[in-house]
């Protein structure tokens, strides 16, 4: 039987975070794969969206890249469906959410997102 695997939080101690982030989101298949068996080292089974997704972000940074975070959220939303089928339709409904709320918190908290497509609350 398969040596089971170790957490991600094991698998990760002592590394640089921001490197790990760039190795994780190359796109070179040893990286692919590496990555989509590291998303599936978490414990997602029964876990709501929002606390997975911060699980799964908590342990390294997101490149700078949207072509390597896309494939980072690819990898977690392949995990996250396959532990939790019924929460979503599709693995690929979970990718669409999980890119769209990098996007809208990078939209929301980055200096260099131009202050005329970040809205506040509305007023009346």
């Amino acid at each position: 039987s398969p040596s089971p695997s170790p957490s991600p939080s094991a698998a990760t101690v002592g590394l640089n975070k921001k490197k790990l982030g760039e190795w994780l989101g190359e796109p070179d298949d040893r990286n692919v794969e590496v990555l989509f068996n590291y998303a599936r080292t978490y414990a997602f089974e029964g876990v709501g969206f929002e606390r997975a997704f911060r699980m799964y972000l908590s342990r390294f940074e997101l490149p700078g890249e949207s072509q390597k975070i896309d494939r980072i959220m690819e990898a977690f939303a392949a995990a996250f469906y396959d532990q939790n089928p019924s929460t979503f339709s599709s693995a690929d409904v979970v990718h669409v959410l999980a890119f769209s709320a990098i996007m809208l918190n990078t939209d929301a908290h980055n200096d260099a997102v131009p202050k005329v497509r970040r809205r506040g609350p509305p007023t009346c």
